[in-house]
Order: structure tokens, then C-alpha cells, then sequence
């Protein structure tokens, strides 16, 4: 549960074991926090909710930005939501 108050550049990073996330990576980081209005705690679930269902460390964005479409409708703004 701490991880998920880093930064969420840092946190996904720490998921892919430190390694420097590419400019597509970087680009769905600002897009979640900026466009879609979520906090890091929350992007950050999202990213690992995604990381699991594709079984997989690597983000695909396109369901991503699914997900943090309808979680941004749904008004899903912190942890226990």
C-alpha cells in the first residue's frame, strides 16, 4: 500500500524494476494525472489493476486510457473508492 503514495512515474518504474520508463510511458503518466484528473495514488492502482489483468509488467496504453476513462466517470478519485 505505500508504494501506491509514489510519484506515479517512480511507481511505475519500481514495477518495471527501475528501469527508465520510455516517452510513451512518460506521455500516459501526464495524460492520467492531467487529462483525466487522477491522483497519483489512484493512477497508480489503475496501472497495476491494468499490469494484472494482462499478466504482464509491461503498460498497454490502450486499456489504460480505457480504464481511466470510466474510472474518471465513475468519480473514482481516491484509494478506498
Amino acid at each position: 500500500m505505500i508504494t501506491y503514495k509514489l510519484p506515479t512515474r517512480r511507481y511505475l518504474e519500481y514495477k518495471q524494476n527501475g528501469v527508465t520508463l520510455s516517452n510513451a510511458d512518460l506521455r500516459l503518466v501526464e495524460k492520467l494525472l492531467v487529462e483525466y484528473s487522477l491522483p497519483s495514488e489512484v493512477a497508480n492502482v489503475l496501472l497495476e489493476t491494468v499490469m494484472m489483468i494482462t499478466k504482464s509488467n509491461e503498460v498497454n496504453g490502450t486499456l489504460v486510457e480505457r480504464k481511466a476513462a470510466g474510472w474518471a466517470r465513475l468519480k473514482i478519485d481516491t484509494l478506498e473508492k
